[in-house]
């Protein structure tokens, strides 16, 4: 009579051997697979936050920006600026005060 080994649990992702047991989780995954994910999953969410602070603060800083220089090229509805005046105009521009 021979005796059968019960299957040996597999790890999803890797076909390496299931090292934890995790109830909770549809996929079986062994510790490092798990971790590797997590690591993953951890950056992707650092860089969407990221990215989404980055759009946020130019939007922001841009209406600021737009809405200063209107106020300073206001007075002048008629004038007639060359590039060089103007990049010229807004070195000297002072920063506004918060």
């Amino acid at each position: 009579m021979s005796v059968i080994a019960p299957p040996v649990p597999k790890c999803s992702k890797c076909e390496g051997i299931l090292d934890t047991v995790e109830t909770k989780s549809k996929d079986k995954w062994c510790r490092k697979c798990r971790a590797e994910y997590q690591r993953e999953y951890v950056d992707r969410q650092y860089q969407e936050a990221k990215a989404e602070g980055y759009s946020e603060g130019f939007a922001a800083g841009y209406a600021e920006c737009r809405a200063y220089l209107m106020r300073h090229f206001n007075p002048h509805p008629f004038g007639q600026f060359r590039g060089l005046d103007i990049v010229t105009y807004l070195r000297e521009l002072t920063p506004p005060q918060r």
